[in-house]
């Protein structure tokens, strides 16, 4: 019932702006979406198989545009994932992600071959996938 769920969440959302507050996290991202329900996904099987790709396609444009994070009353910090690998990372420099930076998918991991390579992700990527996968 996942695609039911989000519907609810979205009219809820609608009938009470200020009161319905959602944050994206890693099963809202294309890559979690596409997975088989028996991988930990299954979101896009459900809607395709009861709804419409059109439906799909509107969910992923909704995901993109959820917020990573969120601060209650200047106090609690929100986040899915967790804490940052980077310890340096403040509510400052989160709250100066360019909107392209955070209105998009995760990075995927990188390969070994890229790891041999040296290449690595930027700190904006980096900080994406935190707030989405970095469980405690």
């Amino acid at each position: 019932y996942a695609v039911e769920i989000w519907m609810l969440i979205c009219a809820f959302k609608r009938k009470y702006p200020n009161s319905v507050h959602v944050l994206r996290g890693n099963h809202e991202n294309e890559q979690m979406v596409a997975r088989p329900l028996k991988m930990g996904g299954g979101f896009a099987e459900d809607c395709l198989a009861k709804y419409s790709g059109k439906l799909l396609a509107a969910f992923q444009r909704v995901f993109k545009l959820l917020p990573l994070f969120a601060v209650i009353d200047e106090e609690i910090f929100v986040v899915h994932g967790g804490l940052f690998r980077n310890g340096s990372v403040t509510l400052e420099t989160l709250r100066n992600l360019p909107k392209e930076s955070w209105r998009r998918n995760y990075p995927n991991p990188l390969t070994n071959d890229q790891l041999a390579r040296g290449e690595r992700w930027t700190e904006q990527e980096e900080i994406i996938f935190d707030a989405q996968w970095a469980d405690p």
